[in-house]
Protein backbone atom coordinates (compact mmCIF):
# COMPACT_ATOMS: atom_id res chain seq x y z
CA UNK A 1 0.00 0.00 0.00
CA UNK A 2 1.21 3.73 -1.01
CA UNK A 3 1.98 6.00 2.02
CA UNK A 4 -0.21 8.19 -0.08
CA UNK A 5 -3.03 6.07 0.59
CA UNK A 6 -4.83 8.45 3.18
CA UNK A 7 -4.62 11.25 0.85
CA UNK A 8 -6.82 8.37 -1.63
CA UNK A 9 -8.66 7.97 0.99
CA UNK A 10 -9.85 11.65 1.77
CA UNK A 11 -10.16 12.43 -1.96
CA UNK A 12 -12.68 9.68 -2.21
CA UNK A 13 -14.69 10.82 0.65
CA UNK A 14 -15.00 14.64 -0.08
CA UNK A 15 -18.42 15.57 -1.25
CA UNK A 16 -17.43 18.58 -3.83
CA UNK A 17 -16.37 18.56 -7.12
CA UNK A 18 -12.89 21.10 -6.05
CA UNK A 19 -10.71 20.35 -3.09
CA UNK A 20 -8.64 23.88 -3.13
CA UNK A 21 -5.60 22.57 0.29
CA UNK A 22 -2.61 24.30 1.82
CA UNK A 23 0.09 22.28 1.57
CA UNK A 24 -0.49 22.21 5.58
CA UNK A 25 -3.88 20.54 5.08
CA UNK A 26 -2.47 17.90 3.08
CA UNK A 27 0.11 16.77 5.34
CA UNK A 28 -2.57 16.49 8.13
CA UNK A 29 -4.46 14.10 6.07
CA UNK A 30 -1.11 12.36 5.31
CA UNK A 31 0.16 12.77 8.56
CA UNK A 32 3.83 13.55 7.53
CA UNK A 33 5.51 16.65 5.95
CA UNK A 34 5.78 16.59 1.99
CA UNK A 35 8.80 15.77 0.76
CA UNK A 36 11.26 19.11 -0.19
CA UNK A 37 10.70 18.49 -3.51
CA UNK A 38 6.63 19.01 -3.42
CA UNK A 39 7.65 22.88 -2.64
CA UNK A 40 10.17 23.73 -5.11
CA UNK A 41 8.96 21.54 -8.38
CA UNK A 42 5.84 21.75 -10.16
CA UNK A 43 6.64 18.42 -11.63
CA UNK A 44 6.24 16.48 -8.35
CA UNK A 45 2.28 17.51 -8.69
CA UNK A 46 2.04 16.91 -12.35
CA UNK A 47 -0.98 14.28 -13.19
CA UNK A 48 1.47 12.02 -14.90
CA UNK A 49 0.09 8.09 -14.96
CA UNK A 50 3.42 6.76 -14.95
CA UNK A 51 3.97 3.69 -12.50
CA UNK A 52 5.22 4.52 -9.06
CA UNK A 53 4.39 8.45 -9.23
CA UNK A 54 2.60 10.11 -6.06
CA UNK A 55 0.13 11.15 -8.41
CA UNK A 56 -1.41 7.55 -8.21
CA UNK A 57 -3.24 8.67 -4.79
CA UNK A 58 -5.13 11.16 -6.51
CA UNK A 59 -5.64 10.48 -10.58
CA UNK A 60 -6.69 6.11 -9.70
CA UNK A 61 -9.58 7.26 -8.41
CA UNK A 62 -10.40 10.62 -10.65
CA UNK A 63 -9.14 13.55 -9.50
CA UNK A 64 -6.40 16.02 -11.38
CA UNK A 65 -4.31 18.68 -10.17
CA UNK A 66 -5.18 22.20 -11.34
CA UNK A 67 -4.29 26.25 -9.70
CA UNK A 68 -1.02 25.17 -8.24
CA UNK A 69 0.62 27.92 -6.31
CA UNK A 70 3.85 26.87 -4.62
CA UNK A 71 4.07 30.46 -3.30
CA UNK A 72 1.33 29.99 -1.49
CA UNK A 73 1.85 26.47 -1.10
CA UNK A 74 -1.77 25.79 -2.04
CA UNK A 75 -3.46 23.48 -4.68
CA UNK A 76 -6.61 22.86 -6.16
CA UNK A 77 -7.54 18.96 -6.54
CA UNK A 78 -10.44 19.01 -9.08
CA UNK A 79 -12.93 15.85 -9.82
CA UNK A 80 -12.95 14.43 -13.10
CA UNK A 81 -14.81 11.25 -15.21
CA UNK A 82 -11.63 9.60 -15.98
CA UNK A 83 -9.97 7.39 -13.75
CA UNK A 84 -6.19 6.42 -14.68
CA UNK A 85 -4.15 3.18 -14.37
CA UNK A 86 -1.07 2.85 -13.22
CA UNK A 87 1.31 2.23 -16.69
CA UNK A 88 5.05 1.34 -16.66
CA UNK A 89 7.20 3.51 -18.36
CA UNK A 90 8.39 2.92 -21.50
CA UNK A 91 11.52 0.94 -22.56
CA UNK A 92 14.72 2.88 -22.64
CA UNK A 93 16.16 3.40 -26.28
CA UNK A 94 19.83 3.19 -26.92
CA UNK A 95 21.41 6.07 -27.23
CA UNK A 96 22.44 6.58 -30.74
CA UNK A 97 26.08 7.25 -32.37
CA UNK A 98 24.88 10.87 -33.61
CA UNK A 99 23.42 11.77 -30.10
CA UNK A 100 20.40 13.39 -31.70
CA UNK A 101 18.31 11.28 -29.40
CA UNK A 102 17.43 12.59 -25.94
CA UNK A 103 15.40 9.26 -24.77
CA UNK A 104 13.97 9.35 -20.98
CA UNK A 105 16.46 7.11 -19.00
CA UNK A 106 15.31 4.31 -16.57
CA UNK A 107 18.13 3.33 -14.55
CA UNK A 108 17.78 0.33 -11.96
CA UNK A 109 20.48 -0.39 -9.42
CA UNK A 110 20.12 -3.87 -6.90
CA UNK A 111 22.23 -4.31 -4.39
CA UNK A 112 22.97 -6.87 -1.81
CA UNK A 113 22.90 -5.11 1.83
CA UNK A 114 22.85 -8.18 4.23
CA UNK A 115 22.70 -12.09 4.61
CA UNK A 116 18.54 -11.78 5.26
CA UNK A 117 18.07 -8.66 2.93
CA UNK A 118 18.43 -6.47 -0.46
CA UNK A 119 18.16 -2.57 -1.46
CA UNK A 120 16.29 -2.64 -4.42
CA UNK A 121 16.30 0.53 -6.33
CA UNK A 122 14.98 1.99 -8.93
CA UNK A 123 15.44 5.37 -11.15
CA UNK A 124 13.85 6.59 -13.13
CA UNK A 125 14.84 10.44 -14.84
CA UNK A 126 14.58 12.10 -18.58
CA UNK A 127 17.80 14.23 -20.06
CA UNK A 128 16.60 17.16 -21.84
CA UNK A 129 18.56 18.95 -23.64
CA UNK A 130 19.72 22.27 -22.88
CA UNK A 131 21.29 23.40 -26.17
CA UNK A 132 24.87 23.63 -27.65
CA UNK A 133 28.36 24.75 -26.56
CA UNK A 134 29.46 27.44 -29.40
CA UNK A 135 32.71 29.69 -29.09
CA UNK A 136 32.29 33.34 -29.14
CA UNK A 137 33.57 36.22 -31.13
CA UNK A 138 36.79 35.55 -29.02
CA UNK A 139 37.36 32.29 -28.91
CA UNK A 140 35.81 31.91 -25.65
CA UNK A 141 33.14 29.32 -24.34
CA UNK A 142 29.73 30.56 -24.99
CA UNK A 143 27.71 28.14 -22.84
CA UNK A 144 22.99 28.03 -23.50
CA UNK A 145 21.17 30.19 -21.51
CA UNK A 146 21.70 29.26 -17.39
CA UNK A 147 19.90 27.66 -15.46
CA UNK A 148 19.50 28.65 -11.87
CA UNK A 149 18.96 25.25 -10.29
CA UNK A 150 20.35 21.75 -8.67
CA UNK A 151 20.92 19.02 -11.31
CA UNK A 152 22.46 16.73 -13.12
CA UNK A 153 24.63 18.02 -16.09
CA UNK A 154 25.80 15.96 -19.56
CA UNK A 155 28.53 16.96 -22.20
CA UNK A 156 27.86 14.57 -25.28
CA UNK A 157 31.22 15.66 -27.36
CA UNK A 158 30.24 14.41 -31.65
CA UNK A 159 32.30 14.77 -34.67
CA UNK A 160 35.88 14.41 -35.31
CA UNK A 161 35.37 10.60 -35.43
CA UNK A 162 34.72 10.37 -31.70
CA UNK A 163 31.97 10.42 -29.34
CA UNK A 164 32.45 11.12 -25.47
CA UNK A 165 30.06 11.65 -22.91
CA UNK A 166 31.37 13.95 -19.36
CA UNK A 167 28.39 13.66 -16.32
CA UNK A 168 28.29 16.20 -13.50
CA UNK A 169 26.20 17.13 -10.33
CA UNK A 170 25.75 20.59 -9.17
CA UNK A 171 23.68 23.18 -6.71
CA UNK A 172 24.05 25.20 -9.64
CA UNK A 173 23.93 24.63 -13.28
CA UNK A 174 24.52 28.25 -14.17
CA UNK A 175 27.59 28.17 -11.29
CA UNK A 176 28.94 25.62 -12.64
CA UNK A 177 28.82 26.05 -16.46
CA UNK A 178 30.81 29.70 -15.34
CA UNK A 179 33.62 27.34 -13.82
CA UNK A 180 33.88 25.63 -16.53
CA UNK A 181 34.17 28.31 -18.88
CA UNK A 182 36.82 30.74 -16.55
CA UNK A 183 38.13 27.62 -14.20
CA UNK A 184 40.59 29.10 -11.29
CA UNK A 185 43.76 28.08 -11.30
CA UNK A 186 43.91 25.07 -9.02
CA UNK A 187 40.38 23.51 -10.49
CA UNK A 188 42.38 21.25 -12.64
CA UNK A 189 39.27 19.10 -13.72
CA UNK A 190 38.00 22.09 -14.95
CA UNK A 191 41.20 23.41 -16.76
CA UNK A 192 41.35 19.87 -18.34
CA UNK A 193 37.94 19.90 -19.98
CA UNK A 194 37.74 23.66 -20.81
CA UNK A 195 40.78 22.83 -22.94
CA UNK A 196 38.87 19.49 -24.15
CA UNK A 197 35.93 21.50 -25.39
CA UNK A 198 38.11 24.10 -27.05
CA UNK A 199 40.62 21.49 -28.76
CA UNK A 200 37.53 20.05 -29.99
CA UNK A 201 35.34 23.12 -31.20
CA UNK A 202 38.13 24.39 -33.01
CA UNK A 203 38.45 21.85 -34.74
CA UNK A 204 35.37 21.35 -36.12
CA UNK A 205 33.54 19.34 -33.20
CA UNK A 206 29.82 19.58 -31.56
CA UNK A 207 28.83 19.47 -28.35
CA UNK A 208 25.98 19.14 -26.87
CA UNK A 209 24.32 20.17 -23.13
CA UNK A 210 21.94 18.27 -21.22
CA UNK A 211 20.35 18.36 -17.99
CA UNK A 212 17.91 16.72 -15.53
CA UNK A 213 16.57 19.54 -13.29
CA UNK A 214 13.12 17.81 -12.26
CA UNK A 215 10.65 14.82 -12.84
CA UNK A 216 12.95 12.61 -11.13
CA UNK A 217 11.57 9.67 -9.34
CA UNK A 218 13.28 7.01 -6.76
CA UNK A 219 11.52 3.70 -6.28
CA UNK A 220 12.93 2.13 -3.22
CA UNK A 221 11.47 -1.21 -2.65
CA UNK A 222 8.05 -0.51 -4.81
CA UNK A 223 7.66 2.68 -3.08
CA UNK A 224 8.17 5.89 -5.10
CA UNK A 225 9.56 9.11 -4.07
CA UNK A 226 10.27 12.48 -5.90
CA UNK A 227 13.89 12.85 -5.55
CA UNK A 228 15.26 15.89 -4.22
CA UNK A 229 17.92 17.38 -6.40
CA UNK A 230 19.14 20.19 -3.41
CA UNK A 231 20.35 17.42 -1.16
CA UNK A 232 24.19 16.29 -2.68
CA UNK A 233 24.00 12.59 -1.93
CA UNK A 234 21.14 12.41 -3.91
CA UNK A 235 22.92 14.24 -7.04
CA UNK A 236 25.49 12.07 -6.39
CA UNK A 237 23.37 8.76 -6.58
CA UNK A 238 22.20 9.49 -10.01
CA UNK A 239 25.17 11.16 -11.38
CA UNK A 240 26.98 7.77 -10.96
CA UNK A 241 23.90 5.74 -12.22
CA UNK A 242 24.15 7.97 -15.36
CA UNK A 243 27.87 7.31 -15.28
CA UNK A 244 27.25 3.57 -15.36
CA UNK A 245 24.50 3.46 -17.66
CA UNK A 246 27.05 5.36 -20.40
CA UNK A 247 29.61 2.81 -19.71
CA UNK A 248 27.01 0.46 -20.35
CA UNK A 249 26.45 1.44 -23.51
CA UNK A 250 30.07 1.24 -24.74
CA UNK A 251 30.14 5.36 -25.11
CA UNK A 252 33.53 7.07 -24.37
CA UNK A 253 33.21 8.44 -21.14
CA UNK A 254 35.24 11.42 -19.40
CA UNK A 255 34.74 11.05 -15.95
CA UNK A 256 37.12 7.69 -15.70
Amino acid sequence: MSKYAPLTDHLNQHQGERWRARFSEIERVLGFQLPKSARQYPAWWANDARHGRQCMAWISVGWITQELDLGSEAVTFRRTDRVHQAIPASPQRKITRSGRSIAPSAYALSVKTTPVGSLDVRIKMEWRNLGRLRLDPNGSLLFPGGVRAPGLYRFRLTGRGVEQRYIGETVDLQSRFQHYRTPGPSQMTNIRIKKLFLDHLNGGGRVEIDIVVDDVEIVVGGESRAADLSDKATRRLLENAAIVVEGAHEVGSLNR
